[in-house]
């Protein structure tokens, strides 16, 4: 069977594609072989959405069924290191914002954005095989299908099979440590981004509605293993030391899951006729909550350069989304890197005062850095562009 894209996986960047060239009138295939499901309920595993990645959402069609109560808004953020250290305090009014953005279940969105892929456009399997084929490429599932399309995209994670049998390589960093997810109950919750920089590694807090935050803590690899795994009680007295009881006392209201941290880009985000998106490209580290929102700005990038093509897998049309999503992910990766290392190192404990006091009243200077983070910083996706 043959198809102008196939799409190899089904995560949210993939499923954000498929939709898209749909929208475009492409003949479309995705391989999943694990599709989701309506949820109401709130999973472990969610992502801090930015208001132009909600607005592909919305042009994509899939926002308003994310149900009302697995997305919520967050207007603030507050960062501080210690009590002797100014904080910095981020607000979307600072930006001409609504909101800095949405906490959102994963789940929830990839359940949001099959609605929008017709279900002949669905294949239950992961890719096996893929090589040069009459009209393009020629794929081979696990369960046996051949499939022939002119444009590959593989959206299949930091292991992604598109990219290895592309012969696309892979540079990692280890950061030598783990992020540690789980849900909290708070006393005394605001609806606000709270953010702390620890000498161990940075804590985040997200609030879920008003009695519930997600946390994401960085931390260095044994300490991450033992706090997912020590006693409840133990954990609690941890995260609530840590965390100086800006929420009153937090408790625990979910398991505790830990996953290693590392930084990721391909040497390439094409091959011959194959372009890769999302984790399948590149990973950061999750401390400014960028991950997902670099997948959706791929997306937007790639359905605009592919817009006029006749040929979905045309040379010109890849090199273009890769010049672009490049560059972009190149500042991106640079800039955590950089706040990762001056929080870390505690010899440049005075200087970060020093510059954080500065930038407190710097209002231009914070209204352009909450520009950057809601993903309207250099050049932006006509799908991700503000409508107001």
């Amino acid at each position: 069977m043959s198809h102008d894209v196939i799409v190899s996986g089904g995560g949210m960047t993939g499923l954000a594609a498929a939709a898209g060239l749909v929208q475009q009138g492409r003949s479309v295939m995705v391989l999943e072989s694990n599709w989701p499901e309506a949820t109401s309920e709130w999973g472990l595993r969610v992502s801090t959405i930015s208001p132009a990645s909600e607005n592909i959402l919305r042009r994509l069609g899939a926002w308003d069924s994310i149900p009302g109560q697995l997305r919520n808004p967050f207007m603030s953020m507050h960062v501080w290191e210690d009590e002797f250290s100014p904080p910095l305090d981020f607000t979307a009014s600072s930006a001409g914002l609504p909101h800095l953005g949405h906490l959102v279940d994963n789940e929830a969105i990839r359940a949001a954005l099959l609605l929008r892929i017709p279900e002949e456009c669905r294949h239950s399997s992961r890719l096996k095989s893929l090589e040069p084929g009459p009209r393009g490429l020629r794929l081979e599932t696990e369960d046996g299908a051949t499939l022939d399309a002119r444009l590959v995209i593989g959206a299949d994670g930091g292991r992604s099979q598109v990219a290895e049998q592309s012969g696309i390589e892979l540079a990692t960093r280890d950061y030598h440590q783990r992020g540690l997810v789980t849900v909290l109950n708070t006393e005394s919750g605001d609806g606000q981004a709270w953010q702390r920089f620890l000498p161990t590694g940075p804590l985040a807090l997200l609030a879920m509605s008003s009695s519930q935050v997600s946390v994401v803590w960085s931390l260095p690899t044994s300490r991450a293993e033992y706090l997912a795994s020590c006693d409840e009680k133990e954990f609690e007295q941890e995260i609530n030391d840590a965390f100086a009881g800006r929420l009153g006392q937090l408790t625990l209201a979910g398991p505790r899951v830990s996953f290693p941290l590392v930084e990721a880009e391909r040497a390439r985000y094409i091959a011959d006729r194959v372009a890769l998106i999302g984790d399948a490209a590149h990973r950061v580290h999750p401390l400014a909550g960028q991950g997902a929102n670099l997948g959706f700005l791929d997306v937007g990038a790639l359905l605009e350069s592919l817009e006029e093509a006749d040929d979905p897998g045309e040379r010109s049309a890849l090199r273009a989304y890769e010049r672009w999503r490049k560059a972009d992910h190149a500042v991106m990766a640079v800039t955590l890197n950089a706040l990762k290392s001056v929080y870390a190192h505690s010899g440049l404990s005075v200087m970060r005062k020093l510059g954080t006091g500065l930038l407190n009243g710097a209002d231009f200077l914070k209204a352009r850095f909450v520009e950057h983070a809601s993903g309207y910083g250099g050049r932006v996706p006509k799908l991700a562009r503000r409508s107001y």
